[in-house]
């Protein structure tokens, strides 16, 4: 079993600027936050997160730690850079990609943070009488492995569906 992410963070960063872009035929959610300057220069690599919601302030929140232990989130509030997750893009497989420049002024050199998010996704949620959201993952790209290895940020529970292996993962 795999360890669950569980965020520390206090704090989360508003998008200055954000837009849809597609990167080798792939959605990618383009952020500009300014004050991760430094933050933007890590490695991604083996990274966690988790998508939160706060009810009371209508925000998503997008918390990821990198394996350096830098750890940040990003809030999405309904009226401004939540406009973002309204696109229909927002309900299929997506990532992030988040630079410190402006957009305007980006280019492929500009360091920037990439979280890849190419598993397509089955997602239904609602909010009343409590937020709640549930997703099916149909994954074709690996193996059942990719599930009990550990590296997932998921608690993972392996299961049988009509006679195949699968896994539950919350």
């Amino acid at each position: 079993m795999t360890e669950r992410y569980i965020p520390r963070v206090r704090e989360a960063a508003i998008p200055e600027d954000g837009a849809w872009a597609e990167l080798e035929n792939e959605n990618v959610l383009v952020l500009s936050i300014p004050e991760w300057a430094e933050t933007v220069k890590r490695s991604c690599r083996g990274y966690r997160y988790v998508w939160l919601y706060d009810r009371e302030k209508r925000t998503y929140i997008f918390c990821f730690r990198l394996e350096d232990g830098t750890e940040q989130a990003v809030a999405f509030p309904k009226d401004h850079a939540g406009l973002l997750l309204q696109d229909g893009r927002a309900y299929e497989p997506f990532s992030i990609l988040i630079t410190s420049r402006p957009l305007a002024e980006a280019d492929d050199d500009s360091p920037s943070l990439l979280f890849p998010g190419n598993v397509p996704m089955c997602v239904t949620s609602g909010f009343e009488p409590r937020a709640i959201a549930v997703g099916v993952s149909v994954v074709t790209t690996a193996g059942i492995e990719l599930f009990t290895s550990g590296q997932l940020a998921a608690d993972v529970r392996p299961v049988t569906i009509a006679g195949f292996p699968a896994a539950v993962a919350r």
